[in-house]
């Protein structure tokens, strides 16, 4: 096994399904497919064409193909949130950024019970600690054939910020490697990942062989969860929202049945840049949907290790069907994220509830306001300051976010204005 670094030295635009009128939308990680054409085409450049060439389609095979399987890879701070987790709606507090209710695992709850705000339930997505999107617009024209600018042909790309904060953006992942095909493979290098390649994508490749842990003992019952999307079958080959249990029984080595799902489809499709195809369209259950299997015997840790390097679905070797079987916890913050005992990811989760009032703009105004005058003990009280018109359409959850925010000590109040001013800086929203 290869475990993964890529540092991104540009922005990524890891294109996703088809294009919505003139914006490309971009995957907030790094799919395990597009890792293995981008290091399947440094291959092709290092040793050439293999298209007539028999012994070099062997060696492509069995570096990328025979038993080698590329698991997706997340940025540090980001994690896929399973469809059986609910968690506070509201995670600006740092206590109920904490708050998991797994569905999977039997725990039940409505309310958090740090803020008593509302749970919502997951939905396969890929989140950042604190809601810190990393995603950036990149805005062009298409030209005419002479080079000048073509009239309403405005189109944007999303991209990857490279960068998180002052630090280059690194995303983690593994590689399940056979045999000798893992000396390349364990080689540093520049890659290209992406679309916009000339201007973006660059990243670099780092690999470390690790020894695989075997999982832990989880009893007659395991819970199942895919982070990459899987191609799901039947025995008849039409598409399901369940792995196949005769595959399952196979490499557990015991009886096993499906008692609960958490399951939601999507279609999948993607670009083949080697032969500049579309790929063909595939249904598939996304990532993040979560399965409890019971067992009918305490399975081997032997059988484990093998049913999590295996995966469910077709298309493994592209990274599809990659599962975990550990209970799922929200990512850490670092402590990079940390400033005079807050955190930036936090200061910006409480910004975007802010915004997403309506009133974000003249609540940073009587914000400014408050630390400015808090500072030469001239204040008015906080109660005062929430009785301002400005504030009355506020619920009472906000008005008591807001409420601790003000009685804070006042370290914490300049982070969330510099966090709203961002925010803001292209207008009200």
């Amino acid at each position: 096994m290869l475990e993964v670094t890529l540092t991104a030295e540009q922005p990524l635009s890891l294109g996703m399904g088809e294009s919505v009128g003139n914006l490309t939308r971009t995957h907030r990680h790094v799919p395990g497919s597009v890792l293995r054409g981008a290091l399947a085409a440094a291959w092709i450049a290092e040793h050439g064409e293999p298209a007539a060439d028999p012994d070099l389609r062997n060696q492509l095979r069995d570096t990328f193909e025979r038993g080698v399987r590329f698991s997706p890879l997340f940025a540090e701070g980001s994690s896929v949130v399973p469809l059986s987790v609910l968690r506070c709606s509201y995670l600006s507090e740092a206590a109920c950024a904490d708050v998991v209710v797994d569905t999977a695992w039997d725990e039940e709850g409505t309310d958090c019970p740090e803020c008593g705000g509302p749970l919502r339930a997951g939905r396969g997505d890929v989140e950042f600690v604190g809601g810190n999107d990393p995603v950036v617009h990149r805005t062009r024209v298409a030209l005419n054939p002479d080079g000048t600018a073509r009239d309403g042909a405005l189109f944007t790309r999303e991209a990857l910020n490279h960068r998180d904060g002052s630090t280059p953006r690194r995303f983690l992942g593994t590689i399940l490697t056979r045999g000798t095909e893992s000396s390349w493979l364990s080689a540093s290098r520049p890659l290209l990942l992406g679309g916009g390649r000339s201007t973006s994508g660059l990243v670099r490749y780092e690999a470390t062989p690790r020894t695989v842990t075997p999982p832990t003992a989880t009893g007659r019952r395991l819970v199942l969860r895919l982070v990459s999307p899987g191609v799901l079958v039947d025995a008849a080959g039409r598409p399901s929202d369940v792995p196949d249990l005769s595959v399952l029984r196979e490499l557990l080595g015991v009886d096993v049945e499906i008692t609960r799902q958490w399951a939601r489809r999507e279609r999948l499709t993607g670009w083949h840049s080697a032969t500049d195809l579309p790929k063909s369209e595939e249904h598939a259950v996304t990532a993040g949907s979560t399965y409890v299997l019971e067992l009918s015997d305490d399975p081997d840790p032997t059988d484990l290790t093998r049913l999590l390097e295996h995966g469910v679905g077709l298309r493994r070797a592209e990274g599809l069907g990659w599962i975990e079987l550990d209970r799922w916890q929200p990512p850490p913050v670092t402590a990079e994220d940390h400033a005079d005992g807050s955190s930036r990811a936090k200061a910006a989760a409480f910004a975007a509830m802010l915004v997403r009032t309506g009133h974000g703009r003249r609540i940073l105004k009587e914000l400014r306001l408050y630390h400015f005058a808090s500072q030469s003990d001239k204040a008015p009280s906080v109660d005062h300051i929430l009785g301002r018109p400005v504030f009355h359409a506020l619920d009472e959850h906000r008005r008591k976010l807001l409420d601790g925010l003000m009685r804070s000590k006042q370290s914490w109040i300049p982070e969330v204005v510099a966090a709203l001013e961002i925010q803001l800086r292209g207008g009200d929203r």
